[in-house]
């Protein structure tokens, strides 16, 4: 679901030199996303019905400037196996000034939490523009 909201936040903002791509620490390589996830975005406006899973190899750890993280399950993963990856570590929800660092992973869950995470995840990445967009003003020196 983020990837979805991100990639439709993007397109929405015209933001054409951002290259994302969604794995997981557990995902099977081909699999579609969970049904609860489609509807979920569905119903926020999120197209995913096409999503595929990957699993996170050392190459996208090495291309990736940032690696957008839900949980200190994943990011203990990540480390155990990628250790280089440490300071490309960041946990999405910091980027919810009301939410916990953390976002839980609803998979197997009710349709309640399916839309909670849907929620979280949308206002985390509402924060992360707005970080970035307060980070380049701050780098071009305007106010």
């Amino acid at each position: 679901m983020a990837e979805g909201i991100m990639k439709k936040r993007l397109l929405f903002k015209k933001i054409k030199n951002v290259e994302l791509s969604s794995a997981g620490i557990m995902a099977v390589d081909g699999n579609s996303a969970a049904e609860l996830a489609v509807k979920v975005a569905e119903e926020g406006g999120v197209d995913i019905s096409e999503h595929r899973a990957r699993l996170i190899d050392e190459e996208m750890i090495e291309k990736a400037d940032m690696i957008l993280i839900m949980d200190s399950e994943q990011k203990e993963a990540i480390l155990k196996q990628f250790s280089e990856a440490g300071k490309k570590l960041f946990f999405l929800g910091k980027f919810y000034e009301e939410g916990n660092e953390e976002i839980s992973d609803p998979y197997g869950q009710s349709v309640f939490q399916y839309r909670l995470c849907f929620n979280e995840l949308s206002m985390a990445i509402s924060g992360l523009f707005d970080f970035f967009a307060k980070s380049s003003k701050t780098h071009t020196g305007k106010s």
